[in-house]
């Protein structure tokens, strides 16, 4: 499927570039089934964000994924959604507990191609150099429900990627896109807000629409190729599949908490204090590393005493245990390895 068989899509995308907290993931490895929708008035979307006076509906990441790729099947899309990976704060019992163990390269099983055709805005793409790895921040759901503002929130996210980007070893050249519409692809494929369209290799869907069920504070989604069959691919057959884009959004409550606290977002580590904030440099810098197709580190154990541990303190680690905005060894490592030879691997 190409670009040119999605002319809405298309022609918008010319049209923008003219102008202890544990980490788990849901993977997608069946045929989806759920509703189809009706995008007739998508492009209304562009024109500003929806109503956010409702709060977002709590979900199911599976149902996430159905209702997603059922919608995009339907439309004849050239991706689907590959992969959920979800930060969340679930509660364990006690004993001796392993509750993740990732070892290895860290790279996830999904990668972007250097040069990517289907990313060009030549044949129907957002970049105009698929060598660069592209990101968007949503210009509409930028304001935490506690109440931080989008000049901080954004801020805070940049500030991440630049961590990621200062990195010597590599030279994906992150480029800032700036977005008219309201991103998010999975947020309007389940009738949340969001658009269709697609600006960005990563995008940042903000923190008004997108709430997973239970104590999940944020969550990555990996898009990926899929041919004409809806198989995905692999066309540098280096064993990865491909990424077409990925979208991170910031959930607004703890469900599964106390009658379902709004998770307090904070920078540097105490503007909200007291209580348990979440630092948002910190979940980004994580978000991030997974939307650069890093995996998680370490492992993670919960002791007899009901006390979590894990194996490392890296911003990669599987958990969260309080601010971390300063790279480790193994986080350098696992950047390095997935991108020290871009645009060559």
């Amino acid at each position: 499927m190409t670009a040119s068989s999605r002319p809405w899509c298309r022609t918008l995308v010319h049209t923008l570039l003219g102008a202890g907290i544990v980490f788990g993931v849901v993977a997608c490895d069946q045929a989806p089934s759920g509703p189809s929708s009706d995008r007739s008035g998508a492009l209304e979307l562009a024109k500003g964000p929806p109503s956010k006076n409702q709060e977002p509906a709590a979900l199911d990441p599976a149902t996430v994924m159905n209702r997603t790729n059922a919608a995009l099947a339907s439309e004849d899309a050239p991706y689907r959604l590959g992969i959920i990976q979800t930060l969340s704060a679930d509660s364990q019992p006690a004993g001796i507990t392993l509750l993740w163990k990732n070892v290895g390269n860290k790279k996830l099983g999904h990668d972007f191609v250097p040069g990517d055709p289907r990313r060009a805005a030549a044949t129907g793409g957002w970049s105009e150099d698929p060598n660069s790895i592209t990101y968007a921040i949503d210009p509409f759901d930028g304001t935490t429900f506690n109440g931080v503002g989008p000049a901080t929130t954004s801020g805070e996210i940049r500030d991440g990627l630049q961590t990621w980007n200062v990195l010597s070893c590599s030279n994906i050249d992150l480029t800032e896109v700036a977005s008219p519409v309201d991103l998010g692809v999975v947020a309007f494929q389940n009738d949340l807000g969001g658009s269709p369209f697609v600006v960005a290799d990563i995008q940042y869907g903000g923190w008004l629409e997108v709430e997973y069920a239970g104590p999940t504070i944020a969550a990555t989604h990996t898009f990926i190729w899929v041919d004409d069959d809806g198989n995905p691919t692999d066309i540098d057959r280096n064993g990865y599949l491909d990424v077409a884009f990925r979208e991170i959004y910031f959930d607004k409550t703890c469900q599964a908490c106390a009658g379902a606290p709004t998770w307090t977002w904070e920078i540097d580590n105490g503007i909200n204090d007291p209580g348990f904030d979440i630092d948002i440099e910190s979940i980004s810098l994580h978000e991030t590393g997974h939307g650069l197709s890093q995996g998680h580190f370490g492992i993670g154990f919960v002791n007899d005493d009901g006390t979590l541990y894990q194996t490392s303190n890296s911003v990669m680690a599987a958990a969260y245990a309080g601010p971390r905005t300063d790279l480790q060894g193994s986080d350098t490592g696992g950047h390095c390895t997935n991108w020290g030879e871009w645009p060559q691997n």
